[in-house]
């Protein structure tokens, strides 16, 4: 749950590029291509500059799952209020 780069790989399919080219001609490094593949934690300047190569929107490369740590954050202040 939470953010997902699923449709990262699927746009950069569609513009015709590969990991390779983000790698080797974008310079991202190969650590942080591991951590998208892993839907791990990566900033906003990351987010920027594979909108920038792709010249797509963010909700193009990413997705956002609520998980049950917010839903139970959720149900708290909805009772709260």
């Amino acid at each position: 749950m939470g953010i997902h780069y699923q449709k990262l790989w699927e746009t950069l399919e569609n513009r015709g590029m590969t990991k390779y080219t983000l790698t080797h001609y974008f310079d991202l490094s190969p650590r942080m291509i591991t951590k998208l593949q892993r839907n791990e934690t990566v900033n906003t300047t990351t987010i920027d500059k594979l909108c920038s190569i792709l010249q797509c929107n963010v909700e193009d490369i990413l997705t956002y799952e609520e998980d049950n740590l917010n839903l139970n954050y959720s149900r708290l202040f909805n009772k709260a209020t």
